[in-house]
């Protein structure tokens, strides 16, 4: 993958000069209210796949990072591990489409991986945003579950859905 433009974004693989940026935004309590997992096990995951698009790509993994173009900021991140989409986007972006773009192109540059017929993702039952998001760009509902997360009492209500890349 190379930089993919749009009017307002530039996308390009992540690495690991963006694990800080990427911190910044999985840890803000915002973002972490809507995680179905802990911020570490998202930064561990992108730890396998940054800086490593041939190994990343055969094994279905990958990466990539938004900047706004008019200013250089770190706005968006986005991993695909195991065939699950994972997506990130800066409260301060928040309601103003960077999701809905930043998701579109990504998941452009992932249905070009040789072999990977079906894209899954999950979001937590109360975070319509993203809900919303999926379902622009073509992702259908296919069923609920329930997540405990570590160390914690409760279940988390997660919908699930697929994107079928064939």
């Amino acid at each position: 993958m190379g930089k993919l433009l749009s009017p307002r974004l530039v996308v390009r693989p992540m690495s690991m000069a963006d694990l800080e940026d990427f911190r910044e935004i999985v840890f803000d309590p915002r973002v972490h209210s809507t995680l179905i997992v802990a911020p570490s096990v998202y930064l561990k995951v992108l730890e396998e796949c940054a800086d490593g698009p041939e190994r990343g790509e055969a094994a279905h993994q990958f990466s990539a990072t938004a900047t706004l173009v008019s200013e250089c900021q770190f706005v968006a991140g986005g991993l695909l591990y195991q065939n699950n989409l994972s997506y990130f986007v800066h409260p301060e972006m928040w309601r103003r489409g960077i999701g809905l773009e930043f998701v579109a192109m990504f998941l452009g540059e992932i249905a070009r991986l040789p072999g990977l017929t079906e894209v899954t993702a999950c979001v937590l039952r109360n975070n319509v945003a993203s809900r919303l998001i999926l379902e622009r760009v073509g992702f259908r509902f296919t069923g609920l579950a329930y997540h405990k997360r570590e160390n914690e009492m409760t279940r988390l209500a997660v919908l699930n859905y697929r994107y079928s890349l064939g």
